[in-house]
């Protein structure tokens, strides 16, 4: 009797250790992709195209590769950690194109200031503008520029207005891979003061 009650035991206890393991298999970790510009190097200086010294500044062109199995779109996010505006948790949030389909594997720089685009895949800016929203920092405070690169395995219902937080809430939970990539810029000159919404 001590003896299957042990069995039946040890087999309760085997069913259960098999459905952690495909639980964990069902929600994998988020996958690390890799990401690259031609433009500067991850963490390296912008050049002046891609910001507001340049009379018709362009968006940076990004390629990706080791995506995730079963990517149905990415979004790309653009926006400054260092800065909290109003003193808030918010960062100053420049740009976002989202829907890019999930089988591209690059997007071409100067992205045109339209949406939706014709791959299907729309954008927007902090100011409710359409699109992309050149790095300008404060003279003499080099600052770092994110654009993160986010796998879905959704497509985004939001609408061209969307801000950075809306957009992160619509992500959340359908999130297969990511990848962050930083530029640095200052305008030219001495340090200014810092404006009252900001660092």
């Amino acid at each position: 009797m001590r003896f299957t009650k042990y069995v039946l035991a040890t087999a309760a206890i085997s069913v259960l250790a098999l459905a952690s393991v495909n639980a964990a298999e069902e929600k994998p970790t988020p996958r690390t992709m890799q990401m690259s510009t031609p433009s500067f190097t991850d963490g390296g200086d912008a050049p002046e195209k891609h910001t507001c010294l340049a009379k018709d500044p362009v968006s940076p062109g990004f390629t990706w590769v080791d995506p995730p199995t079963k990517v149905v779109s990415y979004t790309l996010m653009f926006h400054v950690p260092d800065v909290h505006t109003n003193k808030g948790k918010g960062t100053s949030f420049h740009w976002a194109l989202w829907n890019i389909p999930g089988s591209a594997r690059s997007i071409p720089e100067g992205i045109p200031a339209k949406t939706p685009l014709a791959d299907g895949s729309q954008q927007t800016q902090h100011d409710g503008h359409i699109g992309y929203s050149p790095m300008c920092g404060r003279p003499g405070k080099k600052l770092h520029y994110m654009f993160e690169l986010f796998a879905l395995d959704i497509k985004l219902d939001v609408p061209a207005t969307a801000g950075r937080e809306e957009i992160l809430n619509a992500m959340d939970g359908h999130i297969i891979g990511k990848n962050v990539y930083i530029g640095r810029f200052s305008k030219p000159g001495p340090l200014s003061a810092p404006v009252e919404s900001s660092f």
